[in-house]
């Protein structure tokens, strides 16, 4: 059994107020959602983000399959081979024990304990959607082939009332604030149009992390389009946003 919770991921105690944070904002009419994006942070700065995205899922979801970058690991390049890890056992919430299902891949050879980005899908996974099951995946990929080659695996994965979700901030860390509004607007942008998210800097990869990712569920959903839900605007969430990947005609 183990804490899945980073060490530096801080939030309150379900007596202490951790309830008014995990919460879920419901959309009546909404559309058919098949997989969210949420950023990975402090819960109290971005527990809204969460709570819209949330909201837009399907209460009949039976399975989260959580895709989060692994910002630790050298990428293993073998002819386009993909490199995912697959975290299966049992784990501790606040909200009970859940047991993380195995998808058939690769356990932990590149896991180091300093990654980040589940902690906050688990706990509103826990709390609303208790009988479900989850899946948790690293993945290193940045660049499009990779983005291709995931895009099939992804396609295996979807069963009914399965739900994606992608663990991602819209920029990497800027200490220019003009900047940092430039290049989260220009990402988002491009996730909404179905566009890759360009390093100006080496056109080959991806400029975020979990852009290759991104660039992936939208291959394989091709009658889905992405949603901008929110967008952090203030000085402590300017880089994160929330989206939903939901079916074009409803």
């Amino acid at each position: 059994m183990r804490e899945m919770f980073h060490r530096n991921i801080i939030f309150p105690s379900r007596e202490n107020g951790l309830d008014e944070l995990v919460r879920r904002e419901k959309k009546e009419g909404k559309r058919r959602v098949k997989a969210i994006i949420v950023p990975h942070g402090s819960l109290s700065l971005i527990s809204d983000l969460y709570s819209s995205a949330f909201g837009e899922v399907d209460d009949k979801t039976e399975r989260f399959i959580i895709i989060s970058p692994l910002h630790s690991g050298a990428l293993e390049r073998d002819r386009g081979k993909i490199v995912l890890e697959d975290k299966s056992g049992p784990v501790i919430t606040p909200y009970g024990e859940r047991d993380l299902i195995s998808l058939g891949l690769e356990d932990g050879s590149l896991y180091s304990e300093e990654e980040h980005g589940e902690e906050l899908a688990l706990l509103f996974i826990s709390r609303f959607f208790p009988s479900s099951t989850i899946a948790l995946l690293y993945s290193p990929i940045s660049a499009a082939k990779e983005a291709k080659a995931l895009s099939s695996l992804i396609s295996t994965w979807d069963e009914e009332h399965t739900t994606f979700i992608i663990e991602s901030n819209l920029t990497s860390i800027i200490n220019d604030r003009e900047k940092l509004l430039i290049e989260s607007d220009r990402a988002a942008k491009a996730i909404v149009n179905g566009e890759a998210i360009i390093d100006l800097n080496n056109k080959r990869r991806t400029a975020i992390c979990g852009g290759a990712i991104i660039a992936a569920i939208s291959r394989s959903f091709p009658g889905y389009s992405w949603r901008c839900l929110s967008l952090g605007k203030d000085d402590e969430l300017c880089g994160h946003g929330a989206f939903a990947l939901e079916r074009i005609n409803g």
